[in-house]
């Protein structure tokens, strides 16, 4: 009986490592893909993660397509300057709103 109860104390940090393992993969899952998206697709999916608005104030910015892995950790800033990385777009926060330029 002795024996039984260390096993039974055992198996809990035993299964540490795969509790680490799953953090790690839920962080994994808060990252989203859009492969080959068009920004009028992508766009409003952010912004209502974020609670804001969109607005776009170039209509040719909407049919650009994108591959971009959004971490959702990340803020709405870091968000927007790694749009902005790509040389077609502009966004900016004003006033509550997201804005494509």
């Amino acid at each position: 009986t002795v024996q039984e109860e260390q096993h039974v104390s055992l198996k809990p940090s035993a299964s540490l490592p795969a509790d680490i393992v799953n953090n790690d993969s839920i962080l994994t899952m808060e990252s989203l893909v859009f492969d080959n998206v068009l920004l009028e697709k992508i766009l409003p999916e952010i912004a209502d993660y974020y609670h804001v608005e969109v607005s776009f104030q170039n209509e040719d910015v909407r049919q650009l397509r994108f591959y971009f892995i959004w971490k959702q950790e990340d803020s709405l800033q870091e968000v927007i300057e790694k749009l902005n990385m790509f040389e077609q777009v502009n966004l900016t926060i004003e006033n509550g709103k997201l804005i494509a330029r």
